[in-house]
């Protein structure tokens, strides 16, 4: 946890964070959906500069221009538009998809 915090709140690399947004749908949730809203307070509370959330929909959309698009297309999408994914060795642009 305190490596998330030193990361996000000592990074200069950043500029705006970007959030998926937890969306309700009028289904019943499970702990994951509330175990995710606790995290998404703790990367804004260590993250002391600009955020914004996005919604699935939006980022599927915007992203994949597809309402139909899984988990998998979007992570595509995003390393074909920023290239792969980073590593402790290989450090890249993207760190986490």
């Amino acid at each position: 946890m305190n490596l998330i915090y030193s990361r996000l709140s000592n990074s200069v690399n950043y500029y705006t964070m970007v959030i998926e947004m937890i969306a309700s749908y009028g289904m019943p949730v499970g702990r994951e959906v509330f175990d995710t809203c606790v995290w998404i307070g703790r990367f804004i509370e260590a993250y002391d500069k600009d955020y914004k959330f996005i919604y699935r929909k939006d980022e599927k959309m915007n992203i994949c221009h597809s309402m139909k698009a899984k988990d998998s297309n979007i992570r595509q999408a995003l390393i074909d538009r920023f290239g792969e994914v980073g590593t402790k060795k290989n450090p890249r642009m993207v760190l986490w998809i």
